[in-house]
């Protein structure tokens, strides 16, 4: 077990009538232990990888290609809080394409959950309108901005109450590319969570 952050006094107790002001009450303790605290830690930038590597624009149309996050250190738990995708490609990017690629995906890109040995599929996304109806903010680069890069966007959403992955069940995030992305520029995905050691 990990050390924790810090311990703190945990009392059990009792209220009885006080011996010295009748009809008053006094706490008494009866117990008392020292709990220890898992530590939690916040991750900003927890990248779906696969092989190691972050970068999705790659050639899934063949043999599908997954990408994962999820805690693999023995015991460890990730409340995730949020998603992001940022994808940059050359070219007009029209509601009905992905990124640039004309006419969007023909397999898509899934999103799946896996919880304690179940699959959802959560989404499949096929263009850059499935892109903005999944996500709730959008970012895009423009001339004079803090990302100049015109052809660039990042894609944010928030999960309001925080999705619990536990080690011990090999819960995880899954990302599957099954089209030829390799003209992207740029795809990659990422989650932000609290990580708690116990």
């Amino acid at each position: 077990m990990a050390l924790p952050d810090s311990d703190c006094t945990r009392e059990f107790t009792r209220f009885i009538e006080s011996p010295t002001r009748p009809g008053k009450s006094s706490v008494e303790v009866i117990n008392s232990e020292i709990v220890q605290v898992a530590k939690r830690i916040a991750v900003f930038n927890g990248g779906f990888l696969n092989g190691g590597s972050p970068d999705m624009n790659v050639d899934g149309s063949i043999t599908p290609v997954e990408f994962t996050a999820g805690p693999t250190t023995t015991n460890e738990t990730w409340l995730v809080t949020r998603m992001s995708i940022e994808m940059d490609d050359n070219g007009t990017q029209n509601f009905g394409d992905f990124g640039a690629i004309v006419g969007g995906l023909t397999n898509g890109l899934v999103f799946q959950q896996i919880l304690d040995s179940t699959t959802y599929s959560v989404a499949n996304i096929q263009t850059n309108s499935d892109l903005v109806a999944a996500f709730e903010d959008v970012f895009r680069g423009q001339g004079n901005s803090f990302i100049s890069d015109a052809n660039y966007v990042a894609l944010k959403i928030k999960f309001y109450r925080p999705i619990e992955l536990n080690e011990s069940t090999n819960d995880i995030f899954k990302l599957i590319v099954r089209d030829n992305l390799t003209g992207l520029s740029l795809l990659r995905a990422k989650i932000g969570y609290i990580r708690i050691i116990e």
